[in-house]
């Protein structure tokens, strides 16, 4: 039994690249080199793209480490990958996903929201796959504490569709990617990062070479949307979960799911590795057992006897553990003399080292320390009334937990033994709670051998005091918005300022004073907002009506203070007002880009009013005024003309859609541009030395490139040929003289369309 578990330690080592020290080293801490692992599942025609995906991230991972294990289909197996991960602080996953809800029912864990691999190791079947659900990752796998997962263009892992299927609504789209994170984050990962289109270079790159949150690395990668939903997961109780879609309500291509202030220096800086193994050599201070029943310990260094009997002065038993304090020379056989004592002090000399066996000689580490919001209010009133603190070690040890006054003043100790750890605290002494403020929670470990004590603490609040939130401003009249799936007011936001960091609890009540929604945003201390999305519970759209949203703060120790109330209407008569194409140029009088055509669809019978307005607001159209529609899709060419039938000034204008059904009512816009280009600029207030990208878009087809011309003040002006980058698109990078005067930049783009007709366009721009 012995030899067995002696092998299974040996094992973990080498697995997580523990070195063995030699005679005469100190290790304190295992080496920087965390383990990556990267799998490639079966994705038949795509596996080539894959397979450079993975490499490109391979490549950027070895930079930092060494430790990067790549299982690539068809040798994609379970057997090898669930070997491969054990130990890993970065998981990057490609291939098929399948996940949950989806078209594929009914829903089990056994190959849900996990691996798509390899049934079996092959030379050539990159297309048959096989399912490997959240069940097998959280009875099988043991990640490294704070690892990171990464799964790049799985379905459904960042709320997506398969390629050609309908997007998801936004509740279906949170449930996807909260369920995939699921399982891995039972593998002891903290952080599960979605992306479905979106390689692992740079996330691999921001994990080793920057110290931040996971949170503030997703939110600043380059595919970032800026339209980060956040809300407490579902499935994992401790977890935080984000969605950022290309808009409000869709595409679903990016979330993260996890423990927010996950520092990336806890991801990939090597703190993490098993403790428990023993060296092949001593290490010096270090520790060891007697190998063999009856050794013997010496006065001195010689090993000889000293009192003429032939006999050591004193033995030790088999298995006793000492502590090898120096190295005092080296005997006749080229075995190292060593002065030590018995762990428990009793006795010290020397031995030699052909009687001993080197022993675990690395102190513990306390790997984890969640204390969740470090925050609890021991008041009785059922929420957060008591704290747990958890977490892992590096190896089996002897651990304690205090909490203390921040003088050090001890309240409760538990103690315990092995690898993990759970304590609560009632924040009560004598059966009285103690006084809000702060306090200190303290774990400390010991190994079996005497090495230096692990340990680990953090500050702690008692708070009993609910948060305040301020009134929403009152709106002049009741906002009105339309989850009808269009892109456009699909979402509301309320506004909030709140006294402490930690959640608004907001619940959605209909006419009745039912509550059809409830959900949590978490928040810091000022303002903010919650953004309802039109949904019930259940991920149904609600019916057109008035609703009322109540905010509610809660802070960190789950002290829940006074509701506000707003009021707003849902109403999603009229969706999709839209022009196509944005851009045309009537002007020019040729028979190119004359119209746009501008429609909507009405889902419910309204009173529809219809104008197209310039960019003051004012109307130049009137196509319906109070126009009785029954449901249907509505829409006419627009020639650029006004209501007197003359061209319109070149510059955008919106058609504008006002809809009643007599109770509730909606205004909805879509605006269009009529010129011969449309030009923007990479900065609308640019400086002087300053280098601006300019694109210019064109209604018209070109016979050559546009000219920009950049008018500065004080400077002679410049023209630049632009670059083709699509069929309608030119760029130019255009470096602005520091020399000059403040004032207003203009800009000019002209060209030849097909047909030889001279056109251009102006933009000015603000210059400091």
């Amino acid at each position: 039994m012995r030899k067995l578990v002696l092998a299974a330690s040996i094992g973990l080592v080498l697995l997580v690249g523990l070195g063995v020290p030699s005679v005469g080293a100190a290790t304190a801490t295992p080496p920087a080199n965390p383990k990556v692992v990267i799998i490639v599942g079966p994705v038949a025609s795509m596996t080539s793209y894959y397979w450079s995906d993975a490499n490109a991230a391979a490549a950027e991972a070895l930079k930092y480490t060494n430790n990067v294990v790549k299982i690539y289909t068809p040798h994609a197996t379970w057997a090898r990958v669930k070997t491969a991960l054990q130990g890993a602080s970065v998981v990057i996953n490609m291939g098929h996903g399948n996940g949950w809800p989806s078209p594929y029912a009914p829903y089990q864990p056994y190959t849900k929201n996990g691996l798509g691999l390899n049934p079996k190791d092959t030379s050539s079947d990159n297309a048959t796959t096989q399912y490997w659900g959240e069940f097998y990752l959280a009875r099988d796998i043991r990640l490294a504490p704070n690892a990171v997962v990464l799964l790049n263009h799985l379905c459904y892992s960042a709320g997506n569709s398969e390629p050609g299927h309908p997007e998801p609504t936004i509740s279906v789209a949170h449930q996807r990617l909260d369920n995939f994170a699921a399982g891995w984050l039972q593998t002891g990962a903290r952080a599960v990062i979605a992306e479905a289109y979106h390689g692992a270079v740079e996330e691999v790159r921001a994990l080793f070479t920057t110290h931040q949150t996971i949170d503030q690395l997703w939110r600043n990668m380059s595919d970032a949307n800026g339209n980060v939903v956040s809300f407490p997961s579902v499935r994992t109780s401790w977890a935080t979960a984000e969605s950022d879609p290309e808009t409000r309500t869709g595409p679903f291509r990016r979330s993260l799911v996890g423990d927010l202030n996950l520092q990336t220096a806890d991801i990939t800086g090597a703190r993490y590795a098993y403790t428990g193994g023993d060296p092949s050599t001593f290490v010096v201070p270090g520790a060891a057992s007697v190998s063999r029943d009856g050794a013997g310990l010496y006065p001195d260094a010689t090993l000889t006897n000293t009192q003429g009997t032939g006999l050591p002065p004193a033995t030790l038993a088999l298995g006793t553990a000492v502590r090898v304090d120096s190295q005092a020379g080296t005997a006749p056989d080229g075995r190292p003399i060593l002065a030590l004592h018995t762990l428990d002090g009793a006795r010290s000399g020397y031995m030699s080292g052909g009687d001993l066996r080197p022993r675990d000689s690395v102190g513990p580490n306390v790997w984890t320390l969640d204390d969740g919001t470090g925050a609890f209010s021991p008041n009785g009133d059922g929420r957060q009334d008591s704290l747990t603190v958890s977490g892992r070690f590096s190896e089996p040890v002897n651990w304690s937990t205090r909490f203390e006054q921040t003088d050090g003043t001890v309240l409760r100790t538990v103690s315990g033994s092995g690898d993990t750890y759970s304590v609560s605290w009632d924040g009560k002494i004598g059966g009285a709670p103690v006084a809000d403020g702060s306090y200190r929670v303290v774990v400390r470990a010991d190994d079996a051998w005497g090495n230096p004590t692990g340990s680990k603490s953090d500050t702690i609040t008692v708070d009993t005091v609910a948060p305040s939130l301020s009134a929403p401003a009152a709106a002049a009249t009741t906002p009105t918005f339309s989850p009808n799936g269009d892109g456009n007011a699909d979402s509301i936001s309320v506004g909030f300022d709140t006294s402490e960091a930690g959640f608004i609890d907001a619940d959605v009540r209909n006419a009745g004073s039912t509550t059809i929604r409830s959900f949590a945003t978490s928040t810091q201390a000022g303002g903010g907002t919650v953004t309802w999305l039109g949904d019930d519970d259940g991920g149904a759209i609600v019916a057109d009506g008035t609703y009322t949203i109540v905010l509610r703060p809660r802070d960190l120790a789950g002290n829940v203070g006074s509701g506000r109330t707003s009021v707003v209407d849902v109403y999603s008569a009229v969706a999709f007002v839209q022009g196509s194409p944005t851009l045309f140029f009537p002007q020019d009088g040729d028979s190119v880009s004359t119209r746009t055509r501008l429609g909507f669809t009405l889902r419910s019978p309204a009173s529809v009013t219809w104008t197209i307005r310039d960019a003051a607001g004012q109307v130049v159209y009137t196509r319906l005024t109070d126009a009785p529609l029954a449901a249907g899709s509505y829409a006419f060419n627009w020639s650029g003309r006004n209501q007197a039938g003359a061209y319109v000034p070149r510059g955008v204008y919106t058609s504008t859609v006002a809809a009643t059904n007599g109770v509730l009512a909606s205004v909805t816009r879509a605006s269009v541009r009529a010129d011969a280009f449309k030009i923007s600029s990479s900065d609308t207030t640019p400086g002087r030395g300053q280098s601006l990208t300019f694109t210019a878009t064109t209604a018209e087809s070109l016979k050559a490139s546009p000219k920009l011309l950049v008018y500065q003040p004080g400077v002679t002006t410049r023209t630049v040929t632009m670059t083709k980058v699509s069929t309608t698109s030119y760029r130019v990078t255009v470096r602005l003289s520091s020399a000059g005067t403040a004032g207003t930049l203009r800009i000019r783009v002209n060209g030849y369309d097909a047909a030889g007709h001279f056109q251009w366009s102006t933009v000015t721009f603000p210059l400091h």
